[in-house]
């Protein structure tokens, strides 16, 4: 639209001249003149009366400028102004136009940083380690049984055994680990004892898996207990937390409870108010 503007400016100034030349009477008579003699002497067959045309016509554009001169110079005077005028026009949107895409710019540059901030402080919770105990094997079923029936309750120990398995995408490094198997009420209660302190952190691969451990229920099972957990008016849990650093070096506390399902017969992993079975 703008370059079209100046095409229709540029045209209408040079038919301005056009117009200013054509109804000028001094400048049409010299040239009258000027081709009557180049007619009289093109029948004299006279090759340079053209040439000599040429140079009368700019004799008589010559003497127009002359005659004109102050009319002509308030004319370009009048260009310069619109002249001047347009290239105003083009800086101002020159610069309005660079203010909007420096303006765009910066708004894509604050988001990209936001996203890329955002990205950054999500890395850990997406890549961290996530690391959960596994049971492995379990001599609950039969402790019961075997107290039940009269055995010695000091031979036939419940007892779970366990390895810790790593969910997550990157590097665990399991520097203790704390756990009980106990007869507690309905809501299950962290224990503070019954610790393994490893000497050396355990590094644990994503998807991978530790040793097995194992753990005994203190004191020994009683037969009042033995029918109240088979029964399911007692519960048994197993239940503790893991320390870890992950690759990033932040120390993280993993709690995990199971308890036993007397319907089952066998551990599940706890869920306030439900039990949700393990895989």
């Amino acid at each position: 639209m703008r370059r079209l503007a100046a095409w229709f400016t540029g045209l209408a100034i040079f038919g301005l001249f056009i117009w200013i030349g054509w109804t000028s009477p001094t400048l049409n008579q010299c040239i009258s003149d000027q081709y009557k003699n180049y007619s009289s002497s093109a029948l004299q067959e006279n090759g340079g009366s053209f040439y000599r045309l040429l140079v009368g016509s700019r004799l008589c554009l010559g003497e127009f400028v002359h005659s004109t001169g102050d009319g002509i110079i308030a004319i370009f005077t009048v260009i310069l102004g619109i002249a001047t005028w347009f290239l105003w026009r083009a800086t101002r949107n020159l610069v309005e136009d660079a203010r909007v895409t420096a303006t765009h710019q910066l708004e894509v540059a604050k988001i990209s940083s936001n996203a890329a901030r955002a990205a950054a402080a999500n890395i850990p919770i997406v890549e961290r380690a996530y690391i959960y105990p596994r049971i492995i094997e379990e001599t609950i079923f039969e402790a019961i049984i075997n107290v039940q029936n009269g055995m010695d309750p000091t031979s036939h120990i419940p007892r779970v055994g366990f390895a810790i398995k790593n969910y997550g995408k990157t590097v665990a490094f399991i520097t203790e680990i704390n756990g009980r198997l106990t007869c507690i009420g309905e809501t299950p209660v962290v224990p503070d004892v019954d610790d393994w302190h490893i000497s050396d952190d355990v590094v644990l691969e994503p998807n991978g898996t530790t040793e097995i451990f194992s753990v005994d229920l203190k004191p020994h099972l009683t037969k009042e207990e033995a029918d109240g957990i088979a029964d399911g008016t007692a519960k048994l849990h197993f239940l503790g937390w893991i320390t870890f650093r992950d690759v990033w070096g932040d120390k993280r506390w993993q709690h995990f409870t199971w308890t036993w399902n007397h319907t089952k017969r066998r551990m599940v992993a706890y869920i306030p108010d439900t039990h949700v079975e393990s895989k």
